[in-house]
């Protein structure tokens, strides 16, 4: 009777966790109904790789070169969706994002239970935390490959469970097979290679040391021969492993800079219930420090994997993030960690509780949790509601209003010359391409002196640029210094962009 009763509550909080899951998946596509989902410079890479692999053209751009600053799996899903139902990739791009943030929510959720958390109210939070997270919601309308990510990475935490629970070799194998997919949505993955051979090195029970490097050698040989094999391409194709990002662009982001920013982000994801947790701490550790220290000790066994899920992924961001060129740290590049960092504070909002109600009236802490969470989860909601609002009237990135009703961009569409009559320049070429199905070269970087440009540029007779006045490449030579080395003859201005007849001085 005990039994049926647990697997009866059990169920009934999968159940809550699958409906909660399901109007994450309503907010996904009400938001990107009128416009479909969100296109960045990022994402026309990805469309444009899973039209070449449709194609039967291989993994490419949409220049035809093959597709290095990228892994494939993303875009591969996107093709093998678009051949199953005779669909291009943009019309339906928005569908996989709603079924991915659904499946982030699951997986969450279904994390948390695992996890026993004995408080209903904190299961049930620690969910709705994922659900109105600003965070994932911004990678889930967008065409990118982070929802992948989150969705696999989260697959590879729980199967780390299992496997820290089990140590058979079928939940090695999944747990291995779940870190291998990591590395071919994203590069980041690489690292979590490592974080999987940090798991099994602590929390392999077998008997003998041999087993244990049995685990070892099964899991280095399965997560790391797929990214190695498509690096080996990526060599071969390229010359780089990672595409000229990874060598020596750089960035003007200090390590510093990186620590301020990353922390930066993780207190906007947890303002208020940090407070708690934080001033909470600090009231128990003055009484009772050493059941702190025994608390962490027990709990590392069963939270080690997503401890060091969260250590290891954050610091691999915050150091890698100036010599690889990654950008500034935010939502987007920390977002892999939200789910399992917002588990850590529950269970660490769990132990405040349970053990403040030694010197503290039991409901009276109650009370301060209700309404710390209440105040942690009365923004977030606001404002994804209010990014829900905002996505419907005006899109996202190059799917939006503001780009649909481009007057340069409308021209493009209802005078299609022939590209292979003439060449095309842009300061945008991925627009003209997303938007007009226009294949155009990119204008010239900087990376070039105009000296070297000089007779030149451009190479070709009969040549146009199509400049577009929304997008600011600051590592591109704007039309001013092109004027130096080339005639620029008008043909057509708009309020947004204009095309010029090129030829060399």
């Amino acid at each position: 009777m005990k039994y049926y009763h647990q697997f009866s509550l059990t169920s009934r909080y999968k159940l809550l966790i699958i409906l909660l899951a399901l109007l994450g998946a309503v907010f996904i596509l009400l938001s990107t109904a009128p416009y479909g989902a969100g296109l960045s410079s990022d994402s026309v890479d990805y469309i444009s790789a899973a039209r070449s692999i449709m194609r039967g053209a291989g993994v490419c751009y949409y220049d035809g070169t093959p597709l290095v600053w990228f892994p494939p799996l993303y875009p591969a899903l996107l093709a093998l969706i678009g051949k199953i139902i005779g669909s291009d990739p943009i019309s339906f791009a928005h569908f996989v994002n709603a079924f991915l943030f659904a499946l982030t929510i699951y997986l969450g959720g279904l994390l948390i239970l695992k996890y026993q958390l004995s408080s209903v109210l904190l299961i049930i939070i620690g969910t709705l935390a994922i659900v109105f997270s600003k965070s994932l919601f911004i990678i889930s309308v967008m065409v990118w490959s982070e929802a992948l990510f989150i969705c696999v990475a989260l697959l590879s935490i729980n199967f780390a469970y299992s496997y820290i629970t089990k140590n058979d070799m079928t939940s090695l194998i999944l747990f291995s097979l779940s870190v291998a997919i990591l590395p071919l949505i994203r590069y980041v993955g690489v690292i979590l290679i490592l974080w999987g051979l940090v798991v099994i090195f602590f929390y392999n029970r077998s008997a003998g040391f041999k087993n244990k490097i049995v685990h070892l050698a099964l899991f280095t040989i399965i997560s790391v021969l797929p990214i190695g094999l498509w690096l080996i391409r990526n060599y071969l194709s390229s010359g780089t492993l990672f595409g000229p990002r990874m060598s020596s662009l750089g960035s003007n982001y200090s390590l510093s800079h990186n620590i301020v920013h990353a922390l930066y982000v993780i207190v906007i994801w947890y303002a208020p219930i940090l407070l708690f947790c934080c001033a909470g701490a600090c009231f128990v550790y003055a009484h009772i420090g050493k059941e702190i220290w025994r608390f962490i000790q027990a709990e590392f066994h069963h939270t080690g994997p997503v401890i060091l899920f969260v250590i290891i992924f954050t610091a691999f961001i915050v150091l890698s993030g100036t010599p690889l060129h990654l950008g500034q740290i935010d939502n987007r590049l920390l977002s892999p960690v939200y789910v399992p960092l917002t588990l850590l504070l529950l269970i660490l909002t769990q132990f405040i509780v349970k053990y403040s109600q030694k010197f503290v009236s039991g409901k009276l802490i109650y009370l301060i949790l209700v309404i710390g969470i209440f105040i942690w989860l009365l923004y977030p909601p606001y404002t994804v509601l209010g990014d829900v609002v905002d996505q419907f009237h005006n899109g996202d990135g190059y799917s939006g209003r503001i780009w649909k009703s481009s007057p340069t961009v409308q021209y493009l569409c209802n005078h299609h010359i022939s590209e292979s009559e003439n060449t095309y320049y842009s300061n945008g070429a991925e627009t003209t391409y997303i938007l007009a199905n226009f294949i155009s070269k990119l204008s010239p970087d900087k990376l070039i002196s105009v000296k070297q440009l000089q007779g030149s540029w451009p190479t070709e007779n009969k040549a146009y640029f199509i400049q577009l006045n929304n997008i600011n490449r600051t590592g591109l030579y704007t039309i001013n210094e092109l004027m130096e080395i080339a005639n620029f003859n008008l043909i057509v201005r708009f309020d947004d962009g204009a095309i010029y007849r090129i030829t060399k001085k």
